[in-house]
């Protein structure tokens, strides 16, 4: 299975019915960016992340994201940038 190597910048709060899918990020009510693992799904707050909305409408986030969730007894192992929304795996 190939996962997304794209950002897809979500508003919850102009389609409060869509759900994240992998590879989303969106601003919640609380001012916090989230993450939708690009590889298990998972969201994620990015509190202790910094992001950057570019001028080009991109979104940088850094450091790194490292994704430790275990779900279904499967540990992901997800760790990637996303540099003007575009996701690179390391």
């Amino acid at each position: 299975m190939s996962h997304p190597t794209q950002v897809r910048i979500i508003s919850p709060k102009a389609d409060p019915d869509s759900l994240p899918v992998p590879g989303d990020i969106y601003r919640g009510g609380d001012n916090i960016w989230y993450d939708c693992c690009p590889k298990c799904g998972i969201v994620a707050a990015l509190s202790n992340h910094t992001v950057v909305e570019e001028d080009d409408g991109t979104i940088t986030v850094t450091p790194s994201i490292v994704c430790q969730c275990d779900r279904k007894g499967a540990k992901c192992d997800a760790h990637y940038f996303i540099t003007k929304s575009v996701i690179t795996y390391v």
